[in-house]
């Protein structure tokens, strides 16, 4: 046990530094070719912070773990808004950009609907989670054509070595942020375990969260170095990734309907914390912002959440 607890340790200090300059290498990538951040975070940030929940869920397939697989996607949905966005904005206010509210905030909306639809008959087929993967490739396309980038930011330039270097050093430190966060996961798993905890509860919640923690520590290191859209945009885009990347892998893999009549507490969770999402984001007032108090609803209700799986 005490290994255990050592080895969760260890997993938190690289999940921590690997946050911190894959934060600093892409806003680095943002300044030197002026693309705007909040494509940077819902594309490169927030695709690449998924990878831990894409890790976990192949090899919890790789083992016959179809819950811990489906759990992992909705609570990593969950934990991004509940636990990522409202412990980031309770640490300081978030600015939330126009292009959230009139572009991304919509395609997550279109996304997590779609997803919703296709299971409302209780099963996941393999057809559905194919119409989902192609939404994903949809959702690529339409960021990449949609996004103005001459009109970015006019930041100097960096100069500080090519679009490899910055590349390199990009995906080396995120993988020092996976190997944390799957540290972290397997030490967590084994001591939920030991408390006899079914698949599906230990993937929605230990593992969910765990797998949540590098979307937290880039969405901290974002708010420290003052980039709010970088923050914002690896939530979404993290999100969307765990529905229309994540979801559809058990279907994929086993070319079988996945059993979905018993996950509408979770879907029902998702739909409500999205609302708030979008209704705290869009509130009319002078600061497009999501404020500590509104962090704090967020926070609480993902609580809630965790604590209900339990009973």
């Amino acid at each position: 046990m005490l290994f255990t607890f050592a080895s969760f340790f260890f997993g938190l200090i690289l999940l921590l530094l690997g946050s911190h300059q894959m934060v600093q290498e892409a806003i680095g990538i943002a300044k030197k070719y002026q693309v705007p951040p909040l494509l940077i975070g819902t594309l490169l940030v927030g695709f690449g912070t998924s990878v831990p929940e894409l890790l976990v869920s192949t090899n919890a397939l790789l083992h016959g773990s179809v819950g811990l697989c489906v759990g992992n996607a909705l609570g990593s949905y969950i934990g991004n808004i509940g636990l990522v966005l409202g412990f980031s904005a309770l640490v300081r206010p978030i600015s939330i950009p126009s292009s959230v509210l009139t572009h991304d905030l919509p395609l997550l909306s279109i996304a997590l609907m779609s997803a919703v639809f296709l299971v409302i008959d209780g099963d996941l087929s393999v057809i559905d989670s194919c119409f989902l993967v192609i939404l994903l490739f949809g959702y690529v396309l339409v960021s990449f054509t949609n996004s103005q980038l001459g009109e970015a930011s006019q930041s100097p330039k960096v100069s500080d070595g090519s679009i490899w270097w910055l590349l390199t050093k990009f995906v080396f430190f995120m993988l020092m942020l996976l190997l944390g966060s799957e540290i972290i996961v397997q030490t967590a798993t084994e001591i939920a375990k030991d408390f006899g905890l079914s698949e599906l509860v230990v993937g929605l919640s230990v593992v969910a969260v765990g797998t949540s923690l590098p979307e937290l520590a880039t969405a901290l290191m974002s708010l420290y170095a003052r980039e709010d859209e970088l923050c914002v945009g690896n939530i979404i885009g993290s999100n969307i990734f765990c529905l229309l990347g994540i979801l559809p892998l058990p279907a994929l893999v086993t070319f079988d309907s996945i059993a979905t009549e018993n996950l509408w507490r979770e879907f029902s969770v998702m739909i409500v914390m999205t609302l708030l999402f979008w209704i705290f984001a869009a509130k009319f007032d002078k600061n497009k912002q999501i404020n500590r108090f509104e962090g704090g609803a967020l926070l609480l209700s993902f609580c809630v959440y965790i604590v209900s799986l339990f009973h």
